[in-house]
């Protein structure tokens, strides 16, 4: 290169609370191969206005833009991009990412210059290298490398923690990081972009280490790691997990793991883990093993089930599940079957989610798997597959707001668990029929005190004893609301004798717990006395204590060990 060139990569991330690391990781590889080169990066988010990220690109110089191309931001994408051709005919436009690495052309893109496919690293340097000289290459497809990244440089540099910004909410601390160990998968689901790679390549340890330990320095509160399965190799897992268990911090880390791939050494790991320290998303997708083997999974799924349940009976740490509704050769009736088995899993959140054509994915191969009607537009979800009519598929998208708002919230925990495991009312059946019984859209948007009024009134509607009923939605207010959401029709019993002890043997321990509040909650709960200074890190909910004859020994060690820890 004889003069330096810049370059602006935009990236659109989902929400501004996330991190993108993709523009991070090709500014890093041009830093170091391209030392005079000025790699620039705008973040923005899908929820900013097109013309003010297009202002911000305008004020960039006149080097190539180069975006960051998802599924969630490709109509923005499109949007700015076309502007900015309007605005600058003759400027560069590049796009990679996921949404573009299956483009045999620019017919799709006509605005763009250049499309990169695959890991970009490599080419992308090349490309502005090539830029800068005198024959540029021709508009068009550029093909990624499928290099081993395991010595790219670092994408966490100087800048990269300069970017964070000052207000509250673009703090590391508030962000969710994202960090990438591995790339690849050694799986082949069908509906998976990842099925179109080429094998896993992997960080050393040493700079997982040392890259997590800075991380965890400048403050970062939540990461994630983006690896597809993360304990696909079983050792290495156990290894990173084991320097996250022993890790001086309250950062919290997430994983995408295969549920029947954990070992015996990873449980024990996991057990000893203090609360909150990981969590974890395991994709069920469905427990239909003829369903399964058509999309190219390969699940032991007794195990699959099982080793949820166990890991949240642990309950140290968060565990996300996932459903997939829509897969090659399953019903309506095999889907539900596989949502109650989930359900019986216990995990905190349940994910219904809809199969998506995502282009390059083996599933979007209509000649092998025939049947299905897409929508035309990002997300690519379906209307139809081949065994469930559209009807059927929009019967599941109302369940999964009642599963929402009901299920994945968290706030329903003891309802839930009467349900499920006393009344034993199949799981499936109870979301499609709390929201038949309130079909209006506008519950799905209303305040909590009526969300518990409405699961209150059908329960009882349904010919449950009102009183056990009672119980279960005084425990979950209770648990989990400091604010009085209890609906009117269910008297408090709030103990304030009760409170006024608890709070004079707590002044007396000189402890700064202030805000106690006792409860007859009825039932076989009897009185407990909630402490809204103290969550579980896990589940969120407020600490109790049964107001037994054993209640000041119990409030005394609580005091104490809160004081030990602080």
């Amino acid at each position: 290169m004889t003069e330096p060139g810049s370059c602006l990569i935009v990236t659109l991330n989902a929400q501004n609370i996330h991190k993108s690391p993709a523009a991070w990781c090709l500014k890093a590889y041009c830093d170091k191969v391209l030392p005079r080169f000025r790699c620039e990066v705008l973040e923005a988010s899908i929820n900013d206005r097109p013309r003010e990220v297009l202002r911000r690109i305008r004020l960039f110089g006149d080097g190539p833009v180069c975006f960051s191309c998802y599924i969630w931001n490709i109509g923005l994408v499109g949007q700015i991009a076309k502007a900015l051709r309007s605005l600058e005919p003759e400027r560069v436009i590049v796009l990679g990412g996921p949404e573009v690495s299956f483009e045999e052309d620019l017919g799709r893109f006509p605005f763009a210059d250049y499309i990169i496919k695959g890991q970009g690293e490599a080419v992308f340097a090349d490309l502005m290298s090539k830029l800068l000289s005198p024959d540029p290459p021709p508009r068009g497809v550029l093909i990624g490398s499928d290099d081993d990244f395991s010595d790219y440089p670092s994408p966490f540099t100087d800048e990269y923690f300069a970017s964070f910004g000052s207000g509250h909410s673009l703090r590391i601390e508030n962000r969710l990081l994202y960090y990438e160990s591995s790339r690849g998968c050694p799986f082949k689901c069908a509906y998976c972009l990842s099925s179109a790679g080429h094998g896993v390549s992997y960080l050393p340890l040493q700079r997982v280490r040392s890259e997590l330990e800075l991380l965890v320095e400048k403050g970062a509160k939540t990461i994630k790691f983006v690896d597809r399965t993360f304990n696909a190799n079983a050792p290495r897992a156990a290894e990173i997990l084991r320097f996250v268990q022993d890790m001086k911090t309250d950062c919290t880390f997430h994983f995408e793991a295969a549920a029947d791939l954990f070992t015996e050494e990873v449980f024990d790991i996991i057990a000893a883990m203090p609360p909150g320290r990981v969590q974890f998303e395991i994709g069920i997708q469905t427990l239909n093993a003829s369903v399964l083997d058509k999309v190219r999974r390969v699940t032991d799924t007794v195990l699959v089930t099982r080793n949820i349940r166990r890991l949240t009976a642990m309950g140290n740490c968060h565990i996300h599940a996932d459903l997939i509704a829509g897969l090659p050769g399953e019903d309506l009736s095999s889907f539900i079957r596989s949502f109650n088995s989930a359900i019986g899993c216990r995990a905190h959140m349940l994910q219904l989610g809809f199969l998506k054509m995502l282009k390059g994915a083996a599933i979007s191969d209509a000649s092998v798997y025939p049947g299905y009607i897409v929508e035309e537009y990002p997300p690519y979800e379906i209307l139809r597959s081949d065994a469930m009519s559209f009807e059927d598929l929009a019967a599941l998208h109302r369940v999964e707001q009642a599963l929402n708002r009901y299920y994945n919230s968290g706030m329903f925990r003891y309802t839930l668990t009467y349900v499920f495991d006393e009344v034993r009312i199949e799981p499936f059946a109870f979301f499609r029929s709390v929201r038949e019984y309130c079909d209006s859209d506008a519950l799905w948007r209303t305040d909590m005190r009526r969300t518990y009024e409405v699961l209150y009134d059908f329960l009882a509607d349904s010919g449950l004893d009102r009183e056990d009923v009672a119980a279960r939605i005084r425990a979950d207010c209770a648990a989990f609301h400091f604010k009085g959401v209890l609906p009117g029709s269910i008297a408090s019993r709030e103990d304030r004798a009760l409170e006024n002890r608890v709070r004079a043997i707590c002044a007396r321990e000189g402890s700064n717990l202030r805000n106690i509040k006792a409860y007859d909650i009825g039932s076989h709960f009897g009185t407990r006395v909630f402490f809204y200074d103290i969550r579980d890190p896990v589940t969120k909910e407020f600490y109790s204590l049964p107001a037994d004859e054993d209640l000041d020994r119990k409030l005394r060690q609580l005091i104490s060990t809160r004081s030990e820890t602080a």
